[in-house]
């Protein structure tokens, strides 16, 4: 299996109901800042039977399986804590690299970072991406200054991690920008 990055993924993402997430260039974490919450392990899924399998990949990451309509993904995930709230940094794996043209194109390829807010309610789990169009806007009129490029209508994030988490400080808890949340079940 082998996974096609940021945009296969997000494809996943807003076909189970979620909105694009920003990419960047850079993590959203910093060495030694990632944690590890048993809570997210086994397998969470919605009614539009998008799944996501989380099992524990080292000390304080996990390796995250997305499967819907007949795709896979598979992705590193990094859990941190930002100003209360649960933030997962996802960036694709790049795992089957057997033929030559794969290879070629593996190399065309970056692996970026997403941001995902998390939120716990038993056995539900809400996923919330950073919303593209709401940081779009505010860059747009001057409310938020950060590093940035737009890569074929796409708003990429340039910013070191450091300045990142002092956008995730301000507004990890902020509804507009993680809006419409993935309600996502506990399987069985």
């Amino acid at each position: 299996m082998r996974s096609f990055g940021w945009i296969g993924a997000s494809l996943v993402l807003l076909a189970a109901g979620a909105c694009l997430p920003v990419p960047s260039l850079h993590p959203f974490y910093s060495p030694g800042e990632p944690v590890f919450d048993a809570r997210l392990l086994g397998t969470w899924s919605n009614e539009d039977e998008a799944r996501f399998v989380f099992s524990r990949s080292g000390k304080n990451s996990y390796l995250v399986s997305l499967e819907a309509e007949g795709n896979s993904y598979r992705l590193r995930g990094h859990l941190i804590r930002v100003a209360g709230e649960a933030l997962l940094d996802l960036t694709p794996i790049e795992l089957d690299e057997d033929a030559e043209a794969e290879r070629l194109l593996i190399g065309h390829l970056l692996a970026v970072h997403s941001i995902h807010r998390l939120r716990f309610e038993g056995d539900v789990l809400e996923l919330a991406s950073l919303d593209d169009d709401w940081l779009d806007k505010r860059i747009s009129r001057g409310e938020i200054v950060i590093g940035h490029a737009r890569i074929d209508d796409v708003l990429v994030l340039t910013a070191p991690t450091r300045e990142l988490r002092a956008l995730l400080s301000r507004y990890a808890g902020d509804d507009e920008a993680f809006p419409s949340p993935l309600e996502l079940r506990r399987a069985p």
